[in-house]
């Protein structure tokens, strides 16, 4: 974990999956990553450093491939 992670404010955050696919949802948080499912049409609401990025995956044809790389203070609540 690095100091620029220690030292940056976490916030609240949401993600509405407006998309036509199930996405994937990965942050890197304090050293650990988070990883939930979203559904078409769902939100998740979670914790994030403030300079951190929330990564998007969706699978297709048995491969996952990152769609989006959103910064969470773009996500900000």
């Amino acid at each position: 974990m690095s100091n620029t992670t220690v030292n940056q404010a976490i916030i609240n955050c949401v993600y509405v999956n407006r998309t036509e696919k199930t996405a994937i949802l990965k942050i890197d948080f304090m050293g650990q990553w988070l990883e939930r499912v979203v559904e078409v049409g769902q939100d998740f609401c979670f914790k994030a450093p403030e300079g951190g990025y929330l990564d998007i995956f969706t699978y297709e044809m048995a491969t996952m491939m990152l769609e989006d790389r959103i910064p969470c203070r773009e996500l900000a609540i």
